[in-house]
């Protein structure tokens, strides 16, 4: 799962491009269809530029020579600013949030909300690489968006590891009762990739 958030930023992104020209309040929804492929290639430069010109060509049908310098700069331009900012939304990593949370001393609500995150993840039954997998996993297995009202309700006595992670993640969401499970990750994510 990407956040919510990705999406609103490559839509953003798409409305400045804006390749047909249309006003600046149509624009804001005119190339939503293209986000979730965008979204796809988010990880790679070069699939986004061509990503952005298959846009063009193929599905708007507009003429676009990359061979045209302008054109190609053009399109470069807001290809990298979407890899860009979506690099920039990305979590911290697992292993960083540990080393961050075993070096920060105070006894801050943001570190308890992090500590039952890290416990949620390393109770999960499957081997998870990041923090992006966590909460694809955690979506599949309750169905989307995830709220105490549902972790409550779990119980599967075959799936002991599952309710101990849906327990530590219930604790990271007693310490931030009036956010969603999503925001309090990207507070955490955000609080450690500053902390130092």
């Amino acid at each position: 799962m990407k956040f919510h958030k990705d999406y609103e930023i490559v839509n953003d992104i798409l409305a400045k491009w804006d390749p047909i020209g249309v006003p600046d309040t149509v624009a804001k929804t005119e190339y939503t269809d293209y986000v979730t492929r965008i979204l796809l290639k988010r990880d790679n430069l070069d699939d986004l530029i061509k990503e952005l010109e298959t846009i063009v060509t193929k599905d708007i049908g507009l003429e676009y020579n990359a061979d045209n310098p302008t054109e190609k700069e053009h399109t470069i331009k807001y290809a990298t600013a979407i890899f860009n900012e979506l690099k920039n939304q990305k979590l911290i990593t697992i292993d960083k949030l540990i080393d961050k949370i075993e070096k920060d001393y105070t006894r801050t609500e943001i570190k308890r909300a992090a500590k039952g995150l890290i416990d949620a993840i390393n109770d999960w039954p499957t081997n998870l690489t990041t923090i992006e997998d966590f909460i694809s996993e955690m979506k599949n297995e309750f169905g989307g968006q995830i709220s105490k009202m549902k972790l409550e309700k779990y119980s599967n006595l075959n799936e002991a590891w599952k309710m101990e992670s849906t327990t530590s993640t219930i604790e990271m969401l007693d310490v931030f009762p009036d956010k969603s499970f999503d925001e309090i990750v990207a507070d955490i994510s955000d609080h450690y990739k500053r902390f130092v």
